[in-house]
C-alpha cells in the first residue's frame, strides 16, 4: 500500500521538477533525482537486497 502510495503522489516528473526548484548547489549529470529515489525506496522496502 506505501508503494501505491509513492507511486501516485511522488511520480519522477513531479521527483525531478521538484528537485530542480529546491536544489542550490547540487546538480543533474547523469542520474536524475527521481532515479536514485526509485532505487532507494526499492532497498528501503526490501524489494532488493542492496543498491548494487
Amino acid at each position: 500500500m506505501l508503494r501505491a502510495l509513492f507511486e501516485r503522489c511522488l511520480d519522477p516528473a513531479r521527483l525531478d521538477a521538484w528537485f530542480e526548484t529546491s536544489a542550490e548547489a547540487q546538480y543533474t549529470r547523469r542520474l536524475l533525482f527521481s532515479s536514485l529515489f526509485e532505487l532507494m525506496t526499492q532497498v528501503v522496502l526490501r524489494q532488493k537486497p542492496s543498491v548494487r
